[in-house]
């Protein structure tokens, strides 16, 4: 996106990346911005908004009586406003990190070509939005809008006529700008998380113990929906006859414990090893 830029495009994604292409020095200079330059920015966006707020005092209720009987105090009521605020948001999230945990996903690895990175959520409008836009019109997506609708919200405040109407009824053409933005918005969300779920997403683990099947020459033996050897039992359905998913670690652990009189070797499978290739034979099914 940066480097759609015209004149300075090449020279940002030369800063962003670190380099001429995507490595270390990148994730180090992302990791620096989120966390040390983004956070500064906030912060100085807070004081400065609650100096304004100091100077200029709260906005007050939408009703023009009401505002006019007299405007509120920074302190203690809006102190006290934002306290309750804070806390029931700071409860809700740890309430959340407590009974929804959220794990951590495998670890990169960048042999796995089947992984399809996407932003997060709240970005998925945008994500889709970049997805139709191509050609010369590619610019106007990736830099134009974003830097007009970021100049838009900042000089919002200067460009307004209707000030001191703040009650939205009597605003129609900011709601029905309001109401088609969002429409947008959630409608692009909606498609591109749709499209997300159609995609079929193949667990690492399983494409690991997949792997370590062909690695080990063990179609040599087995036969696996119609492809390998008849020198072992045939596995293409074997989850079906044996779901258990603990014979089938004992299996490959030992061979002889489980199998007595077993021909089948004893490989030096580490024990992340065993859990992937356990993982990709319990999938081995009838499809229903």
């Amino acid at each position: 996106m940066v480097g759609t830029v015209p004149l300075v495009g090449d020279l940002l994604m030369k800063v962003m990346r670190g380099g001429e292409i995507l490595g270390a020095m990148t994730l180090s200079r992302f990791f620096a911005v989120h966390v040390l330059f983004l956070p500064a920015l906030i912060i100085m966006g807070v004081m400065l908004h609650l100096f304004i707020l100091r100077r200029v005092g709260p906005a007050g209720p939408w009703d023009e009586k009401k505002a006019a009987a007299g405007s509120e105090t920074f302190y203690p009521r809006q102190v006290y406003m934002d306290a309750v605020v804070m806390l029931g948001v700071f409860g809700i999230i740890a309430l959340l990190a407590i009974f929804v945990p959220f794990p951590l996903a495998d670890k990169a690895n960048p042999s796995d070509t089947s992984f399809v990175p996407v932003p997060e959520w709240y970005f998925l409008f945008y994500y889709e939005l970049l997805k139709h836009v191509h050609g010369p019109l590619e610019p106007f997506a990736t830099w134009v809008l974003p830097a007009m609708a970021v100049l838009v919200m900042l000089l919002w405040p200067f460009l307004d006529w209707q000030k001191t109407i703040r009650a939205p009824a009597s605003r129609p053409v900011g709601m029905v700008l309001a109401v088609l933005f969002l429409v947008t918005v959630f409608s692009l969300l909606g498609i591109s998380l749709k499209n997300l779920y159609a995609v079929k997403r193949v667990d690492p683990g399983v494409a690991h113990g997949q792997a370590l099947v062909a690695s080990l020459g063990c179609i040599a033996c087995h036969r696996i929906h119609g492809t390998g050897g008849a020198l072992g039992p045939d596995l293409s359905f074997v989850g079906d006859r044996r779901p258990d998913r603990e014979w089938h670690l004992k299996h490959f652990r030992n061979p002889q414990s489980v199998s007595p009189g077993s021909i089948m070797p004893k490989f030096p499978l580490t024990d992340q090893e065993l859990q992937d290739l356990t993982s990709y034979i319990l999938t081995l099914r009838r499809q229903t």
